[in-house]
């Protein structure tokens, strides 16, 4: 089998994670980050001017953002060409025209279909391509149905998944506890709706790891607890560790589906309070492998009773541990999607009704 992996190429994204999958199987893999080649220049371009560059590809953005996508464009159709996939796979492809992915799909013998994290109504190029895809993966069950609404038929639901080799127990010096520990943990981007949530808590003991720390105001109690700056691979799962509790805060762009850091946490051995969604419920059992809160007062509940019930506590973690690396790993999630292509790829079903 040969894949063509067309996503972010940066240590501990989606796509790291499934190159990693995929060579573990034996895959013959060539990756492709289009999207850092065509935002990367922009990104130094806005730096050098002394300006901030948007990721969101809204009218104005996108005649900046042209002949940077035509040239980057033009170098993954050579890369397929070269390479004569058996199957492209993308990660979200969200600076990928539509006439791309269909010269990819007619250039790969099993077609291109795109796992997306997050949710794709607010990637108008996403959108525009959507039916382009032989399969469109999504983990909100809630976005499959809007999807289905626009008539599309390709729509399948997949989770995301942890990696065992990385989302592991590790045993940590004193040192290591000392500085990856606390007994509360955030790790993720500072958004408002999260400044709002930790405030409310940095009278624990809080460390926050993260980008975006500008973010955060000035008067901000939310100072003191930032360890300005970010943790993946190896520190991201010490992290989550030497936390007593590892605090795990949706989008709001998630209606009902679960994040990468439920997947994270669970498969490190980690406890974690998540809030409430329903798609949690397809992949863990509620309370005896995973806690969710539905409220900022339950949360604050649920917190002195964890940090006063440790063996309860781990045992919880043990158990969501267990279940991740049993049924909710990147190659179990890989082996699907080839299942599941070839599979289409026999009846050739069309993806719009």
């Amino acid at each position: 089998m040969k894949v063509l992996l067309v996503g972010e190429k940066k240590k501990g994204s989606m796509a790291w994670f499934i190159e990693r999958a995929l060579l573990k199987m034996g895959v013959q893999v060539t990756f492709f980050d289009h999207r850092g080649k065509v935002l990367m220049p922009l990104w130094k371009k806005a730096l050098f001017e002394g300006r901030r560059f948007r990721t969101y590809f809204f009218k104005r953005d996108l005649l900046e953002i042209l002949p940077y996508m035509k040239r980057a464009s033009k170098e993954l159709l050579r890369t397929a060409q070269d390479f004569e996939p058996d199957l492209t796979l993308i990660t979200k492809g969200e600076t990928l025209p539509r006439e791309i992915v269909r010269e990819l799909r007619d250039s790969s013998k099993l077609g291109v279909v795109n796992w997306f994290p997050d949710n794709p109504f607010y990637d108008p190029l996403v959108i525009e391509a959507l039916e382009e895809y032989d399969l469109f993966y999504v983990k909100d069950p809630y976005i499959i149905e809007e999807l289905k609404k626009l008539g599309a038929t390709n729509i399948r639901y997949l989770p995301h998944a942890c990696d065992p080799e990385v989302h592991k127990e590790i045993e940590l010096t004193p040192e290591q506890q000392a500085y990856y520990g606390s007994d509360i943990s955030f790790v993720g981007t500072m958004y408002p709706y999260r400044l709002k949530i930790l405030e409310q808590l940095s009278h624990y003991d809080l460390k926050i790891w993260g980008g975006h720390r500008d973010r955060i105001p000035p008067w901000s109690s939310l100072n003191s607890c930032h360890m300005n700056r970010e943790v993946v691979g190896w520190e991201q799962a010490a992290v989550f560790n030497a936390s007593s509790i590892n605090l795990n805060t949706h989008h709001p762009n998630d209606i009902e589906g679960v994040n990468q850091r439920v997947f994270d946490i669970a498969g490190s051995g980690g406890f974690q309070l998540v809030d409430h969604k329903k798609g949690i419920e397809l992949v863990f059992s509620l309370q005896n492998e995973i806690v969710t809160y539905r409220s900022l007062e339950e949360l604050k509940e649920l917190i002195e009773h964890f940090l006063s019930n440790p063996i309860e506590r781990k045992a919880i973690a043990k158990r969501a541990m267990d279940r991740a690396h049993r049924e909710h790993t990147y190659t179990i999630r890989l082996e699907e999607i080839f299942h599941s292509i070839e599979v289409k790829h026999e009846t050739k079903s069309p993806v719009f009704a």
